[in-house]
């Protein structure tokens, strides 16, 4: 384990970066009395990331990806598609994250919350997860989800009253552009979203998934 300081020095950002990073479950911690350590691991996966991944995506480019490995059929640029024949799954969901946002939030009125959530990662696992005991997975207290525009975003903070909390079990998940076209979260979303979580089941079920999905979408494009 270490300190938050440390962190921000391996990852080459301001202390207030790091805490921002744990709070969008990009980093792995836990708050010891008023202070946080990290793991060190995770600093480590979290610095090479970002020698890889390069260049963020736009966060049309990320939704673009996202319909072509949910919908093979879906229209992609020769950039794009070259990207999803050369990067492994893992580095998919990297780029993806990067076009996103995530908040997290404090509640005493949780049964209010996924009313104006569309679900995602470790809260929507099973639809994407294959083996005989994936209901174990989202034995899980927090709830992750998308909200589809700042108004969602005001009025899930009203009812639920929310507050920000960078131990929260409250993930809100947003585009950076807060655009969010979908009528359900798309299977390729969840996948990345699981694939980047802390929960070693749920990340192993992410990145089977979107290898699945990397796996179709070749094959059906070659």
């Amino acid at each position: 384990m270490i300190s938050v300081q440390e962190a921000a020095t391996r990852l080459r950002v301001s202390p207030q970066r790091v805490l921002v990073m744990l709070q969008q479950n990009l980093l792995a911690g836990q708050r010891v009395g008023r202070a946080w350590i990290l793991d060190e691991s995770s600093v480590a996966a979290r610095a090479a990331a970002a020698t890889k991944a390069g260049r963020p995506l736009t966060t049309r480019t990320a939704r673009a990806l996202i319909d072509a490995l949910t919908n093979p059929d879906a229209p992609l640029t020769a950039r794009d598609r070259n990207l999803l024949v050369h990067s492994d799954a893992m580095m998919i969901a990297t780029k993806i994250r990067q076009a996103c946002r995530i908040t997290r939030y404090s509640s005493r009125w949780m049964e209010k919350v996924a009313e104006h959530l569309d679900l995602t990662g470790d809260s929507a696992v099973n639809r994407i997860a294959t083996d005989a005991g994936s209901q174990l997975l989202q034995v899980e207290p927090a709830i992750h989800g998308y909200v589809r525009d700042e108004n969602e975003r005001t009025m899930l903070i009203r009812d639920a009253r929310l507050v920000e909390d960078v131990a929260g079990a409250v993930h809100v998940y947003s585009f950076k552009d807060d655009v969010f076209p979908w009528e359900q979260t798309p299977l390729a979303l969840v996948a990345v979203d699981c694939a980047l979580s802390m929960r070693a089941r749920v990340k192993s079920a992410g990145l089977a998934a979107l290898e699945r999905m990397q796996t179709s979408w070749v094959s059906s494009t070659s």
